[in-house]
């Protein structure tokens, strides 16, 4: 995933964020620089990494970029904006940055002692992290020695180099927040199945329970007219109203943007911590989301997901095509796909005749 400015090979230094997850890489040659970008992304097949560059030409277009995606190149006769380059790159969980020509908000500075250094007063100030070998560590200590923020690290070469980006990308995986989403009253089960009672308590503080140990927080996603329901835990109320479940899965993603969302339907009473746990455990953050798929059914289950951070653009992108519902979103993206280790724990419940047999089961299953 590469995308390439037209332009001469003089400085062009913008301060545009090109994704949430940028690493800018300065002081090694542009060519060295564009191998590195291969080697690391040989070395981590399973990460979708992005590359933001110059592309150097003796006679640069008037305001051209290059896009390139898949084998696509796209060039557009015009100056590319901070959201089409994060727009291109939302579905990247690193951005690798030239930072010799473009600054990031994390730089590595490479002094391999194969060019000249060029300080750079601004790029110091934004580099965390110095890799040097023999020939350029008294330099290393040197500028290090301005800024004791800087981490110093023994070795220029490619793999030492990958093994930093590769820690990196799992140190800033996406925290999980979790979900609850209560709904309203049923038609079909002709009351609010948050309040149903299966386990001894109210089914929305039941899975909020079992969501509160496993999760950074816990949110109950309910209408503002509902939220006095909820014992004062934390309320996501919708932001994009009318959509059904949808709604309080893009309210919630988009209150945390750099955030996964669990959610759990409260129709599912059935589920438990084995089921939560090998959806936690069997995550993908690579992918947009991580689901079930429901052997009985055979569909997906959007209610039982985690939804990544990028999965919030590619979303409302396909609201905005006239999709609603969350499970023709799924089929429709790069998601993984679980077997469930316990297919019973993911049964609807949505009529009163249904809930009434369940309840009767329970109940028999206690006495045992």
């Amino acid at each position: 995933m590469i995308l390439k400015e037209q332009n001469n090979h003089h400085h062009h230094q913008t301060n545009r964020a090109t994704h949430s997850n940028e690493i800018g890489i300065w002081g090694m040659g542009c060519t060295a620089m564009q191998q590195l970008y291969d080697f690391i992304c040989e070395s981590n097949p399973k990460n979708k990494i992005g590359y933001y560059d110059v592309k150097h030409i003796e006679e640069p277009l008037k305001n051209s970029t290059s896009l390139n995606f898949n084998n696509v190149t796209l060039q557009l006769q015009q100056n590319i904006e901070s959201y089409h380059i994060n727009q291109f790159f939302n579905a990247a969980d690193l951005v690798i940055v030239n930072g010799n020509h473009h600054h990031a908000n994390n730089m590595l500075l490479i002094l391999e002692g194969k060019k000249a250094f060029k300080p750079n007063a601004e790029h110091i100030l934004k580099t965390s992290t110095i890799f040097y070998n023999e020939q350029t560590a008294t330099l290393a200590n040197e500028l290090a020695a301005e800024n004791n923020q800087i981490k110093l690290i023994l070795g220029s070469d490619f793999e030492t180099i990958n093994q930093y980006i590769q820690k990196h990308i799992q140190q800033n995986e996406a925290s999980i927040i979790g979900l609850i989403l209560t709904g309203g009253e049923s038609t079909r089960m002709k009351q609010n199945k948050s309040l149903i009672v299966y386990h001894e308590e109210a089914q929305w503080l039941h899975l909020y329970h079992l969501l509160q140990s496993k999760c950074a927080e816990t949110f109950i996603s309910s209408t503002k007219k509902n939220a006095q329901l909820f014992q004062e835990k934390p309320i996501i109320t919708d932001t994009l109203t009318g959509y059904g479940p949808l709604s309080g899965i893009l309210s919630a993603l988009l209150k945390f943007k750099n955030k996964a969302i669990l959610v759990l339907a409260c129709d599912l009473p059935l589920l438990n911590e084995e089921t939560i746990n090998q959806l936690i455990n069997e995550r993908d953050p690579t992918k947009m989301a991580t689901t079930f798929l429901n052997p009985d059914s055979n569909f997906l289950e959007p209610l039982i997901t985690i939804y990544e951070p990028k999965a919030l653009q590619i979303m409302l992108s396909m609201l905005a095509q006239g999709y609603t519902c969350p499970r023709k979103m799924l089929m429709q993206n790069d998601v993984k796909i679980l077997k469930p280790l316990a297919a019973h724990t993911l049964q609807n419940i949505n009529h009163p005749q249904e809930r009434d047999q369940l309840l009767e089961t329970l109940k028999k299953t206690e006495k045992l």
